[in-house]
């Protein structure tokens, strides 16, 4: 009777050590499975480095006294595992196998931006440029012009806009559309169908803005008067926090013949 007792027991025991361990399994593999569905890949964006802390606090950030360790370094460009971004500004991530904060105001999280949005936000401004002009006067003060255009321009862009691709009038203080452009490499004007090209883009996310880059080359082409060489026209957009899109920057190189 004691024998089969104490096999009994010794029985128990196993069954209930295997089901601890089923359990520990069970909550490992979850926890994996989160960890790998919730993390994200950040770049580093800061030529200083960013230096990275065994907790998140606001004196940190402020780079005062900070009542938590510092660990180490991240060079710029560094790639690395976020866990949670935007922890009170911080982002935490994986630092030697191990859980660490890092400003996440320098952190730039890459991916791709469909062709069919990049699309539209280039009809946008188009349309806000033509729509500018479609005015009796002709003319506008530059007040105007801002106003204008300010909900899918920058103010850098408006600037180099009015002085490469308008002309101030002589007798009033307001401008019109340029009709002879000097250089149609400094022209501000946004005309191509983005959508017939073949683009390239790179697009990511900042602190609270978001960034848009998009290229497109040109091959060489006779006009009839002269050969124009082949170019690369890039196009810089800008999306703060509580804003849409905005234009702020074109720039197109021409090739040597």
């Amino acid at each position: 009777m004691i024998a089969s007792g104490g096999i009994k027991i010794k029985r128990v025991s196993i069954v209930f050590s295997l089901s601890i361990l089923m359990v520990l399994l069970t909550v490992l593999t979850v926890s994996i499975q989160e960890v790998g569905a919730k993390t994200k890949t950040a770049t580093v964006s800061s030529s200083k480095g960013l230096a990275v802390f065994t907790g998140a606090d606001k004196s940190c950030l402020k780079n005062t006294k900070c009542k938590y360790e510092k660990v180490g370094t991240l060079k710029n460009k560094t790639k690395v595992t976020v866990y949670k971004e935007n922890v009170n500004g911080w982002a935490q991530i994986n630092y030697k196998n191990k859980k660490r904060f890092i400003n996440n105001a320098y952190l730039r999280y890459y991916s791709t931006y469909s062709k069919k949005n990049i699309n539209t936000i280039f009809k946008k401004i188009q349309k806000a440029q033509v729509v500018s002009w479609n005015d009796d006067r002709g003319k506008f003060t530059r007040k105007e012009i801002m106003n204008r255009l300010g909900g899918t321009h920058t103010v850098s862009y408006i600037e180099n806009f009015i002085a490469i691709d308008m002309v101030k009038d002589r007798y009033s203080d307001t401008y019109q559309p340029r009709e002879n452009y000097r250089d149609d490499s400094l022209s501000y004007q946004v005309e191509i169908d983005i959508s017939l090209i073949k683009t390239k883009q790179t697009y990511y996310i900042q602190g609270t803005s978001e960034y848009l880059t998009v290229s497109y080359n040109t091959k060489a082409w006779d006009s009839g008067d002269k050969i124009i060489p082949s170019s690369t026209t890039v196009y810089k957009f800008i999306k703060k926090k509580n804003t849409g899109w905005k234009i702020d920057s074109r720039v197109k190189t021409y090739q040597n013949k």
